[in-house]
């Protein structure tokens, strides 16, 4: 798991700063609730370039561009119990080549929560 920006700037200065107070690397690790290993590195890190960004990581590039990314997620949200392979197939009709896995990593990128749909009711009439 990716740590915030804001935890290492506050690892860097709970060790580093001139007014802070200097705590040992697992101090530091069980208040911001990481890894001493997290700590050295940060550390270490700030030490080398003054810098705490994140690189770019290497990896395939994506396949859809951002707009086409929000049309994927407002279609989801237009309608509520559209599927995946639905989605993949509108944006087929709009020359938009994507598979099903990727419609679904974009939905859950952006904080939406699916699951299959329920085959049978929850309760009977008589509850």
């Amino acid at each position: 798991m990716e740590l915030s920006l804001e935890k290492r700037y506050e690892i860097v200065f709970l060790r580093e700063h001139s007014a802070g107070p200097k705590f040992s690397f697992g101090f530091i690790a069980k208040q911001v609730r990481c890894s001493k290993s997290t700590v050295i590195y940060w550390v270490k890190k700030y030490h080398e370039n003054r810098d705490l960004s994140i690189s770019e990581r290497p990896g395939w590039p994506y396949v859809i561009s951002a707009k086409q990314d929000d049309k994927i997620v407002k279609m989801a949200k237009k309608e509520h119990n559209i599927t995946s392979i639905q989605i993949q197939e509108k944006m087929k009709e709009r020359d938009v080549g994507i598979s099903v896995k990727t419609v679904r990593r974009r939905l859950r990128k952006s904080g939406g929560k699916f699951s299959n749909e329920i085959s049978k009711p929850l309760l009977k009439e008589d509850h």
